[in-house]
């Protein structure tokens, strides 16, 4: 490890031109995390080079805050380590200095590069000539042991080029291979929906729902507001609550619940964009803060009785959720109706067996109009796992995106579709577009 004292003014430059770099670019948390740790190394502030400091330091989070529930530094360490490896196979491979992270550590690591052995040749090479009078130089052109020398170079060399041209056939019979296979099944092409969501230039933050906070509601029988969530006042605006409902209210606080269908929608979308694993996080509601959701994509799924970080962006959506505590019942609300269209659509129950629900899959820009954020609610927990098993199915999502106009040349437009979904024993089927609307006024960066 290099001396940091002798060479900190160094460093300092050579961590700009990283910060600087292609790498690095459109990832403003991996450029403040390594600026942070860096910075601190630096000046022998090891101290501040721990997890929990760094999450307050770097990524606002709160100072009592969970590290084990809430991943943000390990994840923002491993994306640094990525962008760092990236760097120095494109564009640091001629530096005199190289920064490394560890896995598992957040103190970083400096070392200093020697000169490639090819300068040292040229260095040799470039020392005074010998006197015409030294034995070497009277041996003449050729001596004997330069021609040993060039016989071992050609040597060398047809060896090489023996490999050369065997490497060849090869891999030209293997392209062949990969050529036929592709044109017996060629990958569908992606969906643009998904690649506005996962790509490599923001993080993506899948949020469940809280189930804990639902059963608070129903307890309560008063719904409460994001507000009140953030403050976990469980009890806001609720009636008089019998006897122990306190302390039943107080351990919801604590726990951390979803339901089994987020879980199996979360395994397919990350299926279906496996290769952004990496750039990927999957959070609970509680552990997600109003910062976050000014930078990276979000998936949100759960209406806001379940999720209450819809309630963010539910000023921008004409399909909004309602829940009738005194009657059970929940809906969506159509702001403006349309010729043919309801005001609202209730969760009908046909048996006790079949019911016909609705949902809303909404696409709408992040708070600060630099990421996207995708809305999956349902006015019950079957309808929110019908608008999963829609929005996942591939025909079915880029029919729909097609159908209701929101496809473009290179992005797909910010939109919400309202669906509606049959039920029978618990198990959604057959969801179909009832309403939809393109969401004006909202522009990509």
């Amino acid at each position: 490890m290099t001396e940091i004292s002798d060479c900190a003014n160094e460093l300092r430059e050579h961590l700009k031109q990283i910060l600087d770099s292609v790498a690095f670019r459109g990832s403003r948390r991996s450029k403040d995390f390594l600026n942070y740790i860096v910075t601190h190394a630096l000046n022998g502030e090891f101290d501040q080079l721990k997890e929990r400091t760094i999450g307050i330091e770097v990524f606002e989070r709160e100072a009592n805050y969970d590290t084990g529930e809430d991943s943000i530094v390990r994840v923002g360490a491993n994306d640094v380590r990525r962008r760092l490896l990236q760097y120095y196979s494109e564009a640091g491979g001629h530096s005199n200095y190289r920064i490394e992270l560890h896995s598992g550590a957040y103190i970083p690591e400096f070392q200093r590069v020697l000169p490639p052995p090819d300068s040292l040749a040229a260095q040799g090479r470039e020392q005074p000539a010998k006197k015409a009078d030294s034995p070497t130089a009277q041996a003449g052109p050729h001596p004997p042991a330069e021609r040993s020398r060039w016989r071992l170079i050609l040597a060398y060399t047809v060896a090489a080029l023996s490999l050369v041209v065997a490497a060849w056939h090869f891999f030209a019979e293997r392209r062949l291979e990969r050529e036929l296979a592709a044109a017996v099944k060629a990958p569908a092409p992606r969906n643009q929906l998904w690649a506005e969501l996962f790509n490599r230039d923001h993080e993506t933050y899948v949020v469940c729902a809280d189930s804990a906070w639902v059963l608070s509601q129903d307890l309560t029988g008063a719904p409460v507001t994001l507000g009140n969530y953030v403050n976990r006042d469980y009890a806001a605006k609720a009636p008089k609550l019998p006897a122990g409902t306190e302390s039943l209210l107080a351990i919801l606080t604590q726990r951390q619940y979803t339901n089994i269908s987020d879980v199996r929608l979360v395994q397919e979308i990350l299926r279906l964009n496996h290769e952004y694993r990496d750039r990927a996080s999957v959070r609970s509601a509680r552990n997600i803060q109003l910062i976050d959701f000014k930078r990276g994509n979000f998936l949100l799924l759960g209406s806001k009785r379940a999720n209450p970080w819809v309630e963010l962006f539910e000023p921008s959506l004409n399909f909004r959720f309602v829940h009738d505590p005194k009657a059970q019942r929940s809906g969506f609300h159509n702001m403006s109706p349309r010729p043919g269209e309801s005001h609202d659509y209730w969760v009908e129950r046909h048996s006790p067996q079949q019911d016909e629900t609705y949902s809303v899959i909404s696409f709408v820009p992040n708070l600060s109009h630099n990421g996207n954020v995708l809305m999956i609610a349902g006015a019950t927990g079957d309808g929110t796992e019908a608008a999963g098993e829609f929005i996942t199915h591939p025909e079915f999502s880029r029919t729909m995106l097609k159908t209701i106009g929101a496809m473009e040349d290179d992005h797909v437009e910010y939109f919400e579709v309202l669906l509606k979904s049959g039920t029978i024993a618990g198990t959604p089927k057959n969801a179909e577009v009832v309403a939809y609307r393109l969401i004006k006024g909202a522009s990509k960066q």
